[in-house]
């Protein structure tokens, strides 16, 4: 190239570099401001109908200070246009009065995201320390506190074994209601 070509040439060089230079600047300086990049890349990413999956997922659920339930599983996974999370291998802790607590774990769970009442499916199993629940669904309602079965249920605890066709259990008042065919064996005596 000659020197004269070469002279014309350096103006334009020059000028591409600081544009270049100017935009990378832009660019670093304009994510940099941004407040949360995280939140903003995991809102970008939950639209109306996007689903999320997230391994190993512990969440509480608190009311006045108070911890109502705990909820541990393998996966979650978020669906936002149904207002459901869906998780896999749960357990969970619903908390009562006086430091007790029912444990319960299934295969599957569907939490609704709005109301907090959750379904678990696939060898239930609600054990309160005294009586353990056995059935293939559950429902939690949370607003009424309770633990409802519409499928044949089997109970257990240290002297009684019962099976009936549904039940449900109130937290508050750690009551349990059989409804149904109802058969079963309490090993004590009773004075009648």
């Amino acid at each position: 190239m000659s020197e004269s070509k070469l002279a014309q040439f350096k103006p334009f060089l020059l000028i591409t570099v600081l544009l270049v230079f100017g935009l990378v600047l832009t660019l670093f300086i304009g994510y940099r401001t941004v407040s949360n990049p995280e939140k903003l890349l995991v809102s970008s990413l939950v639209q109306d109908d996007a689903t999320i999956v997230i391994d190993r997922v512990h969440q509480t659920s608190t009311k006045n200070g108070i911890k109502e339930w705990s909820l541990d599983a393998r996966t979650a996974k978020f669906i936002e246009k149904d207002r459901q999370a869906i998780f896999e291998e749960v357990s969970m802790n619903i908390y009562m009065e006086n430091d007790k607590r029912v444990k319960l774990t299934a295969h599957k769970g569907y939490l609704n995201t709005d109301t907090r009442d959750m379904r678990v499916d696939g060898d239930v199993v609600a054990d309160d320390g005294e009586l353990k629940i056995l059935t293939e669904t559950l429902n939690y309602e949370h607003a009424r506190r309770v633990l409802v079965s519409t499928k044949p249920v089997q109970v257990l605890g240290g002297k009684i074994q019962l099976n009936a066709e549904s039940a449900s259990y109130d937290l508050a008042s750690q009551k349990t209601t059989f409804d149904g065919k109802i058969e079963g064996t309490i090993f004590d005596k009773i004075d009648l």
